[in-house]
């Protein structure tokens, strides 16, 4: 499974997206208010937010089902819940901002004026989202200068993007489910994060995933995946097991230096590791059977999957404590189906124990 967060807090931050897919064929494109995991926000010093539109997509495709007389393995070999988070505004790190370090970002100079003069037509960008965006299209053409007109579109866009590519592979279609959501906080900053999580170890899966992400942050500075990179494996893990929730990727809080401008040109970075980090890995896996006994062991991980988002995950547990908040969209993260074992250990040397060493002891993919 991989989530994939990217967030800001303002208007835009009620139109955010995410996928979940699991090996029972249940799909599902999600905007929510508080992020799965994904989870995160970026910028530094504007004050925003009024009411705003939510947007739920949701699938129902063909991935895992069986075919033919042939199991489809794709959503087993990449992840517990196999949620992917395209995009996600969590409100939760409003609330805790202090619970991490803040990222920094080094001085450097970066694309971001070059990124800005491609933005483009609003108009004409918008002709390719999955729905009409949260804000009315005269408003953000009206300042589609300003930052939040601008994160919002990005955040359009990436969804847009993963969705066609989702359904591309799966063959399903997404439906639009909006929502009201009262105005929320009026601070801002940025964070995003992803991690892979997967069912059994496979270097190649890992290296493709870790270094797409890797060349995203070169661009921008050679600490920022090393950083970032250790960040995420400390996010995502689950204490009272004493493992990680999946083989790490990156992850980042409250990042406002060294400029807006600079955040941004990072963030869309970021934004476009989307599709290449994870279509290539379904695809490659996506006719692979699987037996019995490698689907029970993708329940039991789908297990850890649940207990890490209801415990841990900030967005969730911020969600579920606020009055009058979306619980179907915050518990959209989790799986369909999930399984726990009593005193459950995998024999020495099976495929299973060398997944549970990688997640008790993090390793290097790139």
């Amino acid at each position: 499974m991989a989530t994939i967060v990217f967030c800001t807090v303002n208007k835009t931050a009620r139109s955010t997206a995410t996928r979940c897919s699991s090996a029972s064929g249940r799909e599902t494109l999600r905007q929510f208010s508080s992020a799965h995991s994904p989870s995160a926000t970026w910028l530094p010093g504007a004050r925003w937010f009024s009411r705003g539109t939510g947007v739920r997509f949701m699938s129902h495709g063909t991935a895992g089902r069986a075919a033919a007389g042939r199991i489809r393995r794709g959503a087993l070999a990449l992840g517990g819940a196999a949620a992917v988070t395209a995009a996600a505004a969590v409100a939760g790190l409003l609330a805790n901002a202090n619970h991490f370090p803040r990222a920094h970002m080094a001085t450097r100079v970066s694309p971001a004026a070059e990124d800005r003069e491609q933005e483009g037509d609003i108009v004409e960008r918008c002709r390719g989202f999955m729905c009409p965006p949260v804000t009315d299209i005269n408003v953000l053409q009206g300042s589609k200068e300003e930052m939040r007109t601008r994160m919002e579109m990005l955040i359009m866009e990436t969804q847009a993007e993963f969705c066609r590519a989702l359904q591309e592979v799966d063959g399903g279609t997404f439906k639009v489910d909006r929502w009201d959501r009262k105005e929320g906080a009026k601070q801002w900053w940025f964070g995003g994060g992803t991690d892979l999580t997967p069912v059994y170890v496979n270097k190649e899966d890992a290296f493709q995933f870790h270094n797409t992400l890797k060349e995203a942050c070169d661009k921008h500075h050679s600490q920022y995946y090393p950083d970032f990179k250790k960040w995420c494996d400390r996010y995502f893990y689950i204490r009272h097991r004493g493992e990680t929730r999946g083989i790490g990727g990156i992850f980042f809080d409250d990042l406002d230096s060294p400029s807006q401008e600079e955040a941004f040109s990072f963030v869309k970075s970021c934004a476009g590791t989307v599709v290449p980090c994870y279509l290539p890995i379904v695809y490659k896996h996506l006719n692979d059977s699987f037996t019995d006994e490698e689907k029970d062991w993708q329940q039991v991980r789908r297990g850890r999957y649940v207990e890490f988002n209801l415990v841990y995950d900030r967005g969730v547990k911020f969600g579920l404590a606020t009055p009058g908040s979306r619980i179907e969209s915050i518990l959209m993260s989790l799986p369909l189906t999930a399984r726990w074992e009593y005193m459950h250990e995998p024999a020495k040397g099976s495929l299973e124990a060398e997944m549970l060493e990688v997640l008790r002891n993090p390793k290097e993919w790139v």
